[in-house]
């Protein structure tokens, strides 16, 4: 991201990886960058995007809008794992349909990226769609240490046509459950495979996923 010239890739990655670690509603709009002189004096301040995507950010879960100072730790862990680790897709992609999600307030709209973003790390091949992801979600959800049925994740995935096609009118609160569930989900993913190389290498094998996922 770059704001009159000036890149700030790093205030961008650190927001991004601060909401995997727990999602706050920490954004742009109040951001700016202070350039000083190499007597320390400020000589210019360049306001962030303050109207722009990012500048307001939304969270699915309000019971807690902030980072614990634990949490400040793993984030400073992650965001070094980051930048030493090669992030490849599809975990690069399920980083930024993650972070573009925050910009978005209604979970209708959300639930389709978050399920395009899981669907991305167990889609193998163009043949059933449904089966993939109800078999593989819960797989995939226990390499985290999550709990996920098969049920939960076919009606997920369903819903998410319902969606496409014209919406659920008002989100009832086991839908709302559902959509945290498979938001944290992706957010467990994500870290794990910043981390761990290995993981993030696996879920970028099809063959590999085949054979230790079988839909059989």
């Amino acid at each position: 991201m770059i704001w009159n010239g000036i890149q700030i890739g790093f205030l961008q990655t650190l927001i991004a990886l601060s909401r995997i670690i727990h999602p706050t509603t920490i954004s742009y709009e109040y951001s700016a960058i202070v350039i000083k002189d190499d007597q320390k004096n400020v000589t210019r301040i360049v306001p962030g995007p303050v109207s722009s995507p990012g500048a307001n950010v939304f969270i699915a879960d309000e019971r807690r809008n902030w980072l614990t100072d634990g949490e400040g730790d793993q984030l400073q862990k992650l965001y070094d794992a980051y930048h030493r680790n090669e992030i490849i897709h599809p975990v690069s992609t399920a980083l930024w349909y993650h972070d573009y999600c925050s910009w978005l307030y209604y979970i209708d709209v959300r639930w389709t990226l978050i399920s395009i973003a899981l669907d991305s790390l167990v889609h193998t091949d163009s043949y059933r769609s449904t089966k993939q992801f109800a078999k593989r979600v819960p797989r995939l959800a226990n390499e985290v240490n999550m709990a996920i049925t098969e049920q939960e994740a076919t009606q997920f995935y369903e819903l998410r046509s319902g969606l496409v096609h014209g919406g659920l009118g008002e989100m009832s609160a086991d839908n709302q459950h559902l959509y945290r569930l498979m938001e944290e989900l992706l957010r467990r993913v994500i870290k794990r495979a910043i981390i761990e190389p290995q993981f993030s290498a696996f879920l970028a094998d099809h063959d590999l996923i085949r054979n230790t996922w079988s839909l059989d």
